[in-house]
């Protein structure tokens, strides 16, 4: 059921909604800086980030509105590879930091941190591919994301700047930020999408 526009599409009413309300920005900017700002450290290369499905839509990134944004992406080919071949402990073991890195992120900026359901629903894929344990790999996980967040947390603050002011458009320009030190980010609140 639904009109030709949501059969052809597969977007309903819904599909136009924020995924979060504007006061979560912040938060999902702090959430999505964790992921990348870890991929970076361990050597995982991102291929995207965004903030939201409008902003995959307006960006025409791929999936547009379908995207599940907020959401960041990684090359994950090296990953699929060690996973066939069973040689995938140490990979395994830094994409799960990855994935947990937004909620450590979100843990050391603002209080607490929430881990997603898509967050969660890749770990346990990733901890099943690889035949590991889900909560012994999610605590030592955890552990080594707030660890590696941490010793970066003025990166981590100039990537939550530029991801709030840029809205993932550019994941090139996202990732140079983390190393410039002078990047200090707009000085206007209302910066243009």
């Amino acid at each position: 059921p639904g009109t030709a526009f949501e059969l052809a599409t597969g977007l309903g009413p819904s599909a136009f909604a924020p995924a979060a309300s504007f006061n979560d920005a912040p938060r999902i900017a702090t959430h999505e800086a964790g992921h990348l700002l870890a991929a970076y450290a361990l050597g995982v290369p991102a291929v995207d980030a965004t903030l939201s499905r409008l902003d995959a839509l307006l960006q025409n990134k791929p999936g547009g509105l379908n995207n599940a944004a907020p959401a960041s992406a990684f090359a994950d080919a090296p990953l699929r590879e060690a996973l066939a071949t069973g040689t995938n402990g140490e990979l395994v073991d830094r994409y799960a930091v990855v994935l947990l890195a937004g909620v450590a992120a979100e843990a050391l900026v603002h209080g607490d941190g929430r881990l997603g359901a898509h967050d969660d629903l890749l770990l346990k894929g990733l901890v099943d591919a690889a035949g590991g344990d889900y909560e012994c790999t999610k605590r030592a996980a955890l552990a080594r994301a707030l660890d590696v967040i941490a010793m970066r947390r003025p990166a981590l603050d100039r990537v939550r700047r530029h991801l709030g002011e840029h809205r993932g458009r550019s994941i090139g320009e996202t990732v140079l930020c983390i190393d410039d030190e002078a990047y200090a980010g707009s000085e206007r609140r209302d910066a243009v999408r």
